[in-house]
Formats: C-alpha cells, sequence, structure tokens
C-alpha cells in the first residue's frame, strides 16, 4: 500500500475550492465519503523513497493539519487518491496553473486530529513535520503505513 501526505494549514482559507468544508462535511455525513481537489505541486517535484513521483487511483493518503499547536496538529483526514494529476487554475491566481488531484475522503475533521504529530513522530520514528521535504509525500514503510491505517482507519 502506498500512503502519502497532504497537508493543510488554517492559515488558507479551506473554502477556496469547488466545495466549504461545511458541504464536504454534509456529504460525508449523508454517504459515508466526500471528495475534492487538493494542491499536489510538491507530490509532482518529488519522488517518493520508491522512486514514484506519480500518484496512482486507489494509493492511500493521510490528511495533515499544520501551522498549529502541537496538540491541534496531526492527521484530519483520509481516503484514497480518485484522480491523478491534472493541471488547472491555481485557486489564488487564476492566470496560473497548478497541478491538482482529487481526494475521496473516508474521514475528515478539521478541528480533532486523528493521530496528533506527536503521536506521529513516536510512529516515524523522528520529529513529524508535513512541510519538512524529507517527510512531504513520503511513501512511508509498509510496516509504518499498516500500522497508521489501522490507527486511523477503525
Amino acid at each position: 500500500m502506498q500512503l502519502y501526505t497532504f497537508t493543510w494549514n488554517p492559515g488558507n482559507d479551506w473554502n477556496s475550492g469547488p466545495k466549504t468544508y461545511e458541504e464536504l462535511k454534509e456529504h460525508l455525513s449523508k454517504f459515508g465519503w466526500c471528495e475534492t481537489w487538493w494542491s499536489a505541486e510538491s507530490h509532482r517535484r518529488y519522488p517518493t523513497k520508491t522512486g514514484r513521483n506519480d500518484l496512482a487511483v486507489g494509493d492511500k493518503f493521510i490528511l495533515c493539519k499544520s501551522g498549529v499547536s502541537k496538540k491541534q496538529a496531526g492527521i484530519i483526514g483520509f481516503g484514497e487518491i480518485s484522480r491523478t494529476f491534472y493541471v488547472d487554475e491555481h485557486y489564488q491566481d487564476p492566470s496560473e496553473k497548478m497541478y491538482r488531484v482529487m481526494l475521496k475522503f473516508k474521514m475528515l475533521d478539521k478541528d480533532t486530529p486523528l493521530l496528533s504529530s506527536s503521536e506521529l513522530s513516536s510512529l516515524v520514528g523522528e520529529i513529524w513535520n508535513p512541510l519538512n521535504k524529507n517527510n512531504i509525500n513520503k511513501c512511508f514503510s509498509n510496516e509504518t503505513t499498516e500500522h497508521i491505517w489501522k490507527l486511523i482507519d477503525k
């Protein structure tokens, strides 16, 4: 199983996408999943430790909240990649282009992390910082991936 990391900084407006956070949560509660695009610029540039730099449909992802206290930071969502890289308008500047992917969430809660940054640090054996280039879009070892997935996908 491949597991990729995406991040959300609360300093960035969640609602700049096609659906607001509230609309995503409503769809999730009705249907058990919700889907939205996510910026994937860094995922395209930095290959994973397995040499892949292209996500595949069906690969797993976690969404980490960053830019806040260690108690509030951590995994706030997870699911599967439902569409690989495509180019679209940049959400902050429509005259620019950016890479995006579609994320199909199985769980999403921006207020309460499933696993905190501290818990993630102990699992990966280093200080967890989802914005660190050594961690972003990293494919974890199969053992760590399976362990993280079991902890969050209950």
